[in-house]
């Protein structure tokens, strides 16, 4: 779970990343990419996750001096990691009948083996287009995937609009609002 913003009353808005695969952050560069970057800190920093796994692609900055913060030059090569920790989780998962990592932590089965691999990308997919959608076709697989939304919009989609308000597809504005944090 990341924050993402608050609402009018000041309440704190969460998104649970994996529980959504692949997460598509639409909107103007000056908002999206600061944007981006807040993801990355609560990512990488949540206190529910003991081990987190952050890899950065097209984001720099101090972030990067954390151990379990690494750097890729591409979102393909990110992706590659996002991948065998997919493969490696339904393999898990399948042995423990379990459809999901929340299954499996709902069950106490080994809680280590689930802490997420998240992804936070400032470039958009272009030729992992297909890639990106395969992993957002298997939410719940220890990864979770953030960027911009390239030609097609994978997963859940937030859209950042000019004046800072975050919308959710799939969520009708009139009954919830929430400004982003960036």
């Amino acid at each position: 779970l990341v924050p993402v913003g608050t609402t009018i009353d000041g309440a704190e808005v969460l998104v649970d990343i994996e529980a959504s695969g692949v997460v598509t952050v639409d909107g103007p560069d000056e908002r999206t990419v600061p944007f981006l970057r807040s993801l990355a800190v609560a990512a990488a920093t949540a206190a529910s996750t003991a081990q987190p796994r952050v890899v950065l692609v097209g984001l720099s900055g101090e972030l990067t001096a954390l151990p379990w913060v690494e750097t890729a030059d591409t979102l393909g090569v990110a992706l590659v990691g996002g991948e065998n920790r997919a493969a490696e989780t339904v393999q898990a998962l399948r042995s423990l009948h379990c459809q999901s990592t929340a299954m499996a932590r709902a069950a106490g089965a080994t809680p280590d083996a689930w802490e997420p691999l998240v992804v936070v990308s400032a470039r958009a997919p272009e030729d992992e287009r297909y890639r990106v959608a395969a992993l957002a076709a298997r939410p719940g697989h220890a990864v979770g995937v953030v960027c911009p939304p390239g030609e097609v919009a994978h997963g859940r989609t937030l859209r950042i609009d000019d004046d800072g308000w975050l919308h959710t597809d799939g969520v009708d504005p009139s009954s919830w609002r929430a400004r982003i944090d960036g």
